[in-house]
């Protein structure tokens, strides 16, 4: 059914009453927690730039949660609690944030690798947050480049991010006040 609705992500998490409103958070919050204790991860909200909370952060889905109906790692951020509910449902603006959020990301993947307590964590995400074939078998392999791990992010992000802006998800700015 996916292949026949490409335009769709996430066809069978949108069709199934199961996946409904469920959340499969709770494995990549520990990842990032355990990542951010290495202190390799600069745990900081990409949007603010505010050093984040290690117990208060949310995790931030780059494309919406509402458009690609799933809680896989390559699109989860961690983010400001107060500044989730301001994003909501909109995307962030691809040229500022993007290279932020890759590089975040990369930061998270090199501790994967070189953190054995870490690289456990990642292991309990493999359900719940790593089932996109390309992201198990390029993305999330040992020995990408920081340049070779931004690319295949990009490649396979950015037509969801460009897909969701043509079904009419809005641009999201950071509100002023909420800025540091």
């Amino acid at each position: 059914m996916q292949d026949r609705n490409p335009g769709v992500p996430g066809v069978i998490y949108k069709l199934s009453q199961e996946n409904e409103n469920v959340r499969k958070l709770s494995n990549a919050r520990d990842l990032w927690k355990c990542a951010a204790k290495t202190g390799e991860v600069p745990f900081r909200d990409i949007y603010s730039g505010t050093e984040l909370n290690i117990q208060k952060f949310e995790l931030d889905h780059f494309v919406p949660w509402s458009y690609i109906a799933n809680d896989e790692l390559w699109n989860l951020i961690p983010m400001e609690k107060r500044l989730n509910s301001s994003k909501s449902n909109r995307l962030p603006d691809w040229n500022i944030y993007f290279n932020s959020m890759a590089s975040t990301q990369y930061a998270l993947y090199r501790t994967v690798f070189a953190f054995p307590e870490v690289r456990r964590k990642f292991e309990n995400c493999r359900r719940d947050n790593l089932n996109a074939i390309w992201a198990a078998e390029t993305l999330y392999v040992g020995g990408n480049s920081e340049e070779q791990f931004k690319n295949i992010l990009e490649h396979n992000l950015k037509p969801l991010y460009d897909s969701a802006y043509l079904q009419g998800y809005g641009l999201w700015k950071l509100p002023e006040s909420l800025a540091i």
